[in-house]
């Protein structure tokens, strides 16, 4: 007799269903929760603080790609549960909202160079008088009133005002269906770029001939998300050749979170520079923070940062002294020296938005001109003012001279600047905006980034670290100097001799032929005291197909986050000595790491990779020099740009004042721990900063020889008071 076989009956199926689903929720999911997920290499800090939260909570992010994105990496998104809110022209990347949980994943895709927060930002404003034309009275006797030259201002939009009508030719919207000023920022800063006065013609702008085309992308209370202000950079450059646009102003910014290499507002404000448009940022209001408060997109070394001067009306330009609330240089990690230069932009008088966030909020600071009964204009100080300023003056230069490039007019204003009697070069830059001065410059160059601070003045040493892989051990030791350790794989089995990564033929091989994980390869050298270096190599690439794209990667926070110098297409890269200028990509201290990465591969491949003669060069000091400014490839007609042309040895640099310890070098203001990508490393201890060794008066700054008298104590003195930060 046939045996029926046992039955379970569906009320039992739906009882262990049940019961698997609590075993699920109290036991495996809270083990799997907790378990650490290490931030990815190319995810800023800020963004990875934001996705360890609520792992269904939406962020906000932008994503940056080694390549532009197709619609490949749109369903990446979407099936993530995210949703594309922008792509950008400027840069290759996305404005992206996606759940916590899947940030991490969608950051470890190949193709993914940067994750970042997208970022709030606000207007660079201070709660505050003289009009631009006042602060510069000589401007109203000038041939030229910027007529014709488009400018963009990226800002909170435009409202009508009588003294705009005639100079702003357009508006554009990212926030909202219209343009119109609800905030009363916009309004401001246009109108001292272009404001013509003809409501009562006594505030006046520097440019009243400029045609301004006004850029919303801050919201009715002046804020905002940086994609929108990216979202306005790609307007202007897709409008630059119709509109005719030649400078971008942003008077706004938000704190620096990663290098400015893979800033993506940085990125996109240096397209817009590359593309031949001059941009004006403001610096930031954090100076009463100290040391390294730059603002973003102020970090940019390519385009112009402005800081803002309190100015006295008694016609002495030397009474000049540095807002308390004007953001200090050097820039966050980078050390680029910054404000590029300073302008008035303490209580400035321009036109305000009509029934604005700011007039009903601070009715006290509304104006009423000479012989006018209504009180149409509004004082401010901030940056923002000072951005405002030198754009408006940049208007002037070009109308003179429509085919300078935006290095040239950089370099003029930098070189024309007056050189104050106050503060150092990472609170004045290069000093105050001198606009009849900058219209008499004749200087030409195609070049001419901010520097980066650094130590020199030392004898220079040389040395290298390297190897050639003569034996199959990741220790070879091949220059004057050791590496750190050895080469460390990742995504392989850790031996020199076998796996996808390896030593063979006295090269270092890599290929992706099982398909698994993309292999990287990374080794650490100290670096500290250099000044300059180059990573090269000699490239070989064997086979077709398959092991698409390797990346060239450098860091100097130990292997946390890494600068891409290149990505090889190994179809079609020729082989043989590649080398890469390392000065612009990272600080030199003891944490650097040079990293090869597959970034796409293909299984099955017949293709590998061959590096050789791995090798880092480097020149430093001997640890006898002084500060001083990387000003490697500036050029100023064919003389090297240098302290004497733009910095002015005797006026800026001073004596003790500015070089003391206590006042500018303190580890605790500026150098200590988590201010600045190099945490102290860069600029060493007592060697370079002790009291009497290198910033004794008489040793190196000698009194009259070197750097000449000077009013410093009189001038930081005053820059010290908060008389003008309200």
């Amino acid at each position: 007799m046939q045996r029926d076989e046992p039955i379970v009956k569906e009320t039992d199926m739906t009882r262990l269903r049940f019961w698997l689903a609590l075993l699920l929720v109290v036991f495996i999911a809270p083990a799997l929760a907790g378990k650490p997920v290490d931030r990815p290499t190319n995810m800023s800090e800020k963004a990875f603080e934001k996705v360890r939260g609520n792992p269904h909570e939406m962020v906000d992010l932008i994503v940056t790609y080694h390549v532009r994105p197709d619609a490949s990496s749109r369903a990446r998104i979407e099936h993530a549960g995210g949703a594309l809110r922008r792509s950008f022209e400027s840069i290759p990347g996305h404005a992206i909202r996606v759940p916590a949980h899947a940030a991490v994943s969608l950051a470890r895709n190949p193709n993914v160079a940067y994750v970042t927060v997208d970022a709030p930002i606000s207007a660079l404003a201070v709660e505050g008088a003289q009009s631009p034309t006042e602060l510069y009275p000589d401007a109203a006797n000038l041939a030229y009133t910027g007529q014709g030259v488009g400018i963009a201002v990226v800002d909170s939009g435009y409202k009508s005002h009588s003294d705009l009508s005639g100079s702003v030719k357009g508006t554009f919207s990212l926030v909202g269906n219209k343009a119109d000023d609800q905030y009363g920022h916009g309004n401001h800063v246009i109108g001292m770029i272009a404001g013509d006065g003809s409501g009562q013609g006594h505030f006046k702008g520097l440019a009243p001939g400029a045609d301004v085309y006004a850029v919303r992308a801050l919201d009715d209370l002046g804020e905002g998300l940086t994609s929108d202000v990216i979202g306005g950079l790609d307007w202007a450059i897709q409008m630059m050749v119709a509109l005719d646009i030649r400078v971008v102003n942003i008077s706004l910014g938000h704190p620096v979170y990663e290098p400015a290499a893979q800033d993506p507002l940085v990125q996109a404000v240096e397209a817009v520079w590359d593309a031949g448009i001059v941009v004006v940022v403001s610096a930031g209001n954090d100076g009463q923070n100290g040391f390294g408060t730059i603002t973003s997109p102020g970090n940019s070394p390519r385009v112009i940062t402005v800081g803002s001067a309190s100015h006295y009306s008694d016609g002495d330009p030397y009474n000049d002294i540095v807002s308390t609330y004007s953001s200090l240089g050097p820039t966050a990690g980078d050390h680029y020296v910054k404000p590029d230069l300073l302008a008035p932009g303490n209580k400035v008088i321009a036109t305000e938005a009509a029934r604005g966030y700011l007039m009903k909020t601070y009715p006290e600071r509304e104006v009423t001109a000479p012989g006018d009964r209504n009180s149409d204009y509004f004082v401010m100080s901030g940056t923002s003012m000072s951005a405002a300023m030198v754009t408006g003056a940049v208007a002037l230069m070009l109308e003179k001279e429509p085919g300078l490039n935006p290095d040239t007019v950089k370099a003029r204003l930098m070189r024309s600047a007056r050189k104050p009697d106050m503060g150092s070069p990472f609170s004045t830059g290069a000093g105050v905006l001198d606009v009849a001065a900058a219209l008499e410059e004749t200087g030409y160059t195609n070049f001419a980034p901010s520097p980066k601070a650094y130590r020199q003045g030392g004898a220079t040493v040389s040395a290298t670290i390297g190897d050639g892989f003569a034996d199959a051990t990741y220790a070879n030791n091949d220059g004057s100097q050791p590496w750190s350790g050895k080469w460390n794989e990742a995504n392989d089995d850790g031996s020199p001799l076998t796996g996808n990564v390896r030593i063979e033929n006295a090269r270092l091989f890599m290929d992706n032929k099982d398909g698994g994980s993309l292999e990287s390869i990374s080794r650490s050298a100290d670096l500290s005291g250099v000044t300059s270096a180059t990573l090269s190599f000699v490239l070989d690439s064997f086979g077709e197909g398959g092991l698409d794209l390797v990346a060239v990667e450098v860091s100097d926070n130990g292997g946390t986050s890494f600068t891409t110098l290149e990505v090889l297409e190994i179809v079609g890269t020729p082989g043989g000595l590649r080398t890469y200028n390392l000065g612009s990509s990272i600080i030199f201290n003891n944490q650097f790491v040079v990293r090869f990465r597959i970034v796409q591969g293909l299984a099955a491949t017949t293709q590998f990779i061959g590096f050789d003669e791995v090798q880092l060069s480097a020149l430093s000091d001997d640890g006898t020099g002084a500060v001083g400014f990387d000003n490697t490839g500036m050029t100023w007609g064919g003389e090297e740009w240098s302290q004497a042309i733009i910095w002015s040895d005797a006026i800026i640099w001073g004596d003790a004042i500015i070089w003391g310890d206590a006042i500018l070098w303190s580890d605790a203001i500026l150098w200590g721990d988590g201010l600045l990508w190099s945490d102290a490393i860069l600029w060493g201890d007592a060697i370079l900063w002790g009291d009497a060794i290198i910033w004794g008066d008489a040793i190196i700054w000698g009194d009259a020889i070197l750097w000449g008298d000077s009013t410093f104590a009189r001038n930081m003195a005053l820059a010290q008071a908060a008389i003008w930060g309200d």
